[in-house]
């Protein structure tokens, strides 16, 4: 961490609070505070534990995402679809952070990173996600007509299965997605398949890459090239 913290990151960082959180009984504040540390937990189970910081903000949190861009959007788009009765609002904002530690010993971010992804999360209404222009540029979700193109590309069967299944929702079993697959094959038997609604995808700019290459005993090589203003910087990394 001494490494880590001797400079400043540029990383995504999700702000999130519970909305009237402090109008709550005292009882209440602690259901609503459980239930939010279950879905944020729930929603970082992918992202590796040394690729984020978690900061407790009493109302809500803030979570630095040090590794890919992109970690902060499917983490909150995963918390806004599991919230339930928690009335939540988001921003997302992509700046500098720097690691510190805090009086007990625990990583911290501190930096405008947070600041700006707090300022964002302001402007939010319950329920809702928003996120910065500096995020958007690197995180931005296809227009409509290229979403159509690709989905123009795409294999007949697979277009079914896009309207089929309901990505990531628990299944009873394997059956009832073939019989969903049949059920979506027959509602569009003879006719085109349309782009669904909820279809599309996201073009991600990558700010940093890390290339890898294997060595004996352990001893690989690992090159980090992260971009700056003016190009890109290269940093070796011990394996």
């Amino acid at each position: 961490m001494d490494e880590a913290t001797s400079r400043t990151h540029v990383c995504s960082v999700l702000f999130l609070d519970l909305v009237e959180y402090s109008r709550h009984s005292v009882e209440e504040q602690v259901r609503q505070k459980q239930s939010l540390n279950v879905l944020i937990a729930d929603a970082l189970e992918r992202v590796r534990q040394w690729d984020r910081v978690i900061l407790d903000t009493g109302d809500g949190a803030a979570v630095a995402f040090i590794g890919d861009p992109e970690d902060a959007l499917v983490a909150a788009i995963a918390m806004r679809g599991g919230a339930g009765p928690l009335r939540l609002r988001m921003g997302i904002h992509l700046g500098p952070v720097r690691l510190v530690k805090d009086l007990n010993g625990q990583t911290n971010v501190v930096g405008d990173g947070i600041n700006a992804a707090q300022r964002v999360m302001s402007f939010a209404e319950p329920g809702q996600l928003l996120v910065s222009r500096s995020f958007h540029d690197v995180v931005a979700r296809l227009s409509d007509d290229d979403s159509a193109a690709y989905w123009a590309t795409r294999p007949r069967g697979s277009r079914i299965a896009a309207w089929a299944s309901r990505q990531s929702e628990p299944l009873p079993g394997r059956e009832a997605l073939e019989d969903a697959v049949a059920r979506t094959a027959e509602r569009y038997d003879g006719v085109d398949v349309p782009l669904p609604p909820h279809w599309g995808g996201y073009v991600l700019a990558p700010r940093r890459y890390e290339f890898w290459q294997h060595r004996d005993n352990r001893l690989h090589d690992r090159q980090r090239y992260e971009r700056v203003a003016d190009g890109w910087t290269v940093e070796r990394l011990a394996p």
